[in-house]
């Protein structure tokens, strides 16, 4: 096929010297006919029409390139300006603007070397932001965690989503469940955001949460796994995890570990979207990355 194609390309750029082509029209008579288009629009159009500057590149949407080049719009929320640089959340070597929540049968944790060791307890153990007041949408939360130990969830990420808060669980459910907790008070386990991934101990994952006033967007390892719109939905947390408010790091049972925990507030790009039907190309399983 290859073959085919590239002799085709040849035998086009022989017919531009007037050969007939594959499509039966000499390449010399389609020039002459885009000069006298050329010269009738320059005659009869105003000069204000063709004195009319060409748009900002950077100002024209993926939509409308999606219009003429027939790609698929980007959904919403997927490309967006973030404003200022990133607001680092861990401290090298002190649990720092973190606290430890008391929870019942809960284990201590502790921060060494820049990384977040949350010990297994009886049930959930882990720690809330006691520091500055966060944004409540237009952010993004960016962290890498591994579990160490245990068999449950490794990762419940907890946030402000708005007036509320909700939580991200990596790892659920016997080790495999994520989703977010709680849409319509449905959790993790049971609701559209729910899906089933493998994950391996002592390998780091990365994770992305972003939070836009209509929409929670999340990845690991660059696969987009939550979209979920939210307008009209109720948002919540279940159970003893509204202690991790306003944000906060839990496990169940299980040892994990957290590093390069980041905040960075973003803008959402205007006219980027005109149809959401959430990403093309989700991809459940995570790929591999560095340890």
């Amino acid at each position: 096929m290859i073959q085919e194609i590239d002799q085709s390309n040849a035998l086009r750029e022989r017919n531009v010297y007037g050969e007939r082509n594959v499509y039966g029209i000499s390449a010399a008579y389609r020039h002459c006919f885009t000069k006298v288009v050329c010269l009738a629009l320059a005659v009869l159009l105003p000069p204000s029409v063709l004195a009319q500057e060409v748009q900002d590149p950077a100002e024209i949407s993926r939509t409308t390139l999606g219009e003429v080049n027939d790609l698929p719009p980007v959904p919403k929320g997927m490309i967006v300006r973030f404003d200022g640089s990133a607001k680092k959340l861990l401290s090298n070597d002190a649990l720092g603007d973190w606290d430890q929540i008391d929870f019942a049968g809960g284990a201590e944790s502790e921060v060494a070397d820049g990384v977040l060791t949350i010990k297994s307890g009886e049930m959930l153990s882990g720690v809330y932001w006691d520091g500055a007041n966060l944004p409540k949408n237009n952010y993004e939360i960016s962290l890498e965690a591994r579990r160490t130990g245990g068999l449950d969830f490794f990762c419940g990420a907890a946030f402000p989503v708005n007036e509320s808060h909700c939580c991200l669980i990596v790892g659920g459910w016997a080790g495999s469940t994520v989703g977010l907790s709680n849409i319509d008070d449905k959790d993790a386990s049971s609701n559209a955001t729910t899906k089933l991934m493998l994950f391996e101990d002592n390998r780091w994952y990365k994770i992305r949460i972003r939070v836009l006033p209509d929409r929670i967007i999340a990845w690991i390892d660059g696969g987009c796994v939550i979209y979920q719109n939210i307008v009209g939905k109720k948002i919540s947390l279940r159970g003893d995890t509204d202690l991790l408010t306003p944000l906060g790091l839990c496990t169940f049972a299980t040892t994990s570990e957290v590093r390069k925990m980041t905040l960075r507030r973003i803008v959402p790009l205007a006219n980027t979207v005109t149809k959401d039907d959430g990403p093309k190309n989700t991809r459940l399983s995570p790929k591999p990355s560095s340890k």
